[in-house]
């Protein structure tokens, strides 16, 4: 994933559940698309890398997809 933080741009990595998992946690086919700027919610390496655990995301049209009970 390509991300923007305070005007910085860079390349990272993220792992998240299976296809299975996030299906169930509300997303849908074409809720996100290539190109789509989303909010992700992250847990982050301990060794502070910037590849993290995706636990949730934001789509650009405002639906929240959580796949952790706290739904960020």
């Amino acid at each position: 994933m390509e991300g923007t933080q305070e005007k910085e741009t860079r390349t990272i990595e993220l792992e998240t559940h299976s296809r299975n998992n996030v299906y169930r946690a509300v997303n849908r086919d074409g809720m996100v698309k290539a190109g789509d700027k989303i909010k992700v919610f992250i847990a982050p390496h301990r060794d502070g890398t910037d590849d993290g655990y995706l636990v949730a995301f934001e789509t650009a049209a405002g639906a929240k997809v959580g796949l952790d009970a706290s739904l960020r």
